[in-house]
């Protein structure tokens, strides 16, 4: 797990979503590792440790093409 202190008007969704890339669930792991997390005021204060877990990315589906 990586840590992350927030800056001032810091948001759970942007951090998760500039940390993780834009994964799919990313927000809900991150407020799973983080118990309470969402019960704090938005937007964060500086110097709120978040629990950043590890997501494995998911499956890429394989193409299907009409033309081949």
């Amino acid at each position: 797990m990586t840590k992350y202190i927030t800056k001032e008007g810091d948001q759970i969704d942007d951090i998760a979503y500039r940390y993780y890339d834009g994964m799919p669930g990313a927000y809900e792991a991150v407020l799973k590792a983080n118990r309470g997390l969402s019960a704090l005021p938005h937007p964060l204060a500086a110097g709120v440790e978040i629990e950043l877990p590890a997501l494995e990315q998911p499956a890429q589906e394989e193409e299907i093409s009409l033309w081949d």
